[in-house]
């Protein structure tokens, strides 16, 4: 029996009430999957058995993903009462996808580079000095800005390996992070969760609208980089960020 036409069967059929057996099994031969099984897994186990049933429960909440839709496990009135007095365990993430891009329309690029944690505006955030002109049509600099304001910490995300050793061991070794807001394509949503669960952060989730990853074949070229549009979350989505922001200040 071949492991994707079987794991695929049992994302049919949401077996143990999940359905990721499709995505972990084709990771099998990645970095990630590894380092999530022996750094994540099995270092903590009683964390992970905890978070894998928070994680079945989230899932049957889930009738499909959508980008219309936000997903969580706090609601935003919780998130701004307990983090108003722990801001820096308060993080926003976002994807180096969602950079600006040149194309034939737009001429303007991100002045960082593109699949990396950097961001020019960040790293001068303190001195204030003339931007780029692309950080004017840049959707990341006014929520880094909105983030850094509010005194809560802001991340540039790019492979999933980098993600799990930045985020979630930080997360699971110290409490580092016990909130989050993350912007994430709409396939990488219920992958990302099971971890978020075990790392025991509560978190707000906003799907991309265009330009995200379809499929497994789309996550592993963004995964190493290769990302040839630009992703978008709704309007109304960052409205619901800057809001956030304006009550906790």
């Amino acid at each position: 029996m071949r492991i994707k036409p079987s794991a695929h069967f049992l994302d049919k059929i949401n077996f143990l009430g999940i359905q990721i057996w499709d995505f972990a099994c084709r990771s099998l031969n990645r970095e990630y999957s590894w380092f999530f099984l022996f750094k994540i897994i099995f270092k903590y186990p009683g964390k992970s058995l905890k978070g894998f049933f928070a994680y079945r429960k989230f899932c049957k909440s889930i009738v499909q993903i959508s980008p219309q839709q936000t997903y969580s496990n706090i609601s935003i009135d919780e998130l701004l009462n307990q983090a108003q007095n722990d801001r820096s365990s308060l993080l926003v993430a976002m994807g180096y996808c969602q950079r600006p891009l040149k194309t034939e329309e737009q001429p303007l690029t991100c002045p960082s580079k593109r699949f990396s944690h950097d961001c020019y505006f960040v790293k001068s955030f303190h001195r204030m000095p003339q931007l780029p002109p692309a950080c004017s049509i840049c959707e990341i600099k006014p929520i880094a800005e909105a983030t850094l304001n509010a005194g809560a910490s802001f991340y540039i995300m790019t492979s999933a390996l980098d993600i799990a050793r930045d985020i979630f061991i930080p997360s699971l070794e110290t409490q580092r992070f016990r909130y989050a807001i993350l912007f994430i394509c709409p396939y990488s949503i219920l992958p990302i969760t099971l971890s978020l669960f075990i790392c025991g952060i509560k978190f707000i989730i906003i799907p991309y609208a265009t330009g995200d990853c379809r499929n497994y074949a789309d996550f592993v070229r963004a995964d190493v980089g290769i990302k040839p549009k630009r992703t978008f979350a709704l309007k109304s989505n960052y409205k619901m960020i800057f809001n956030l922001f304006d009550r906790m200040n």
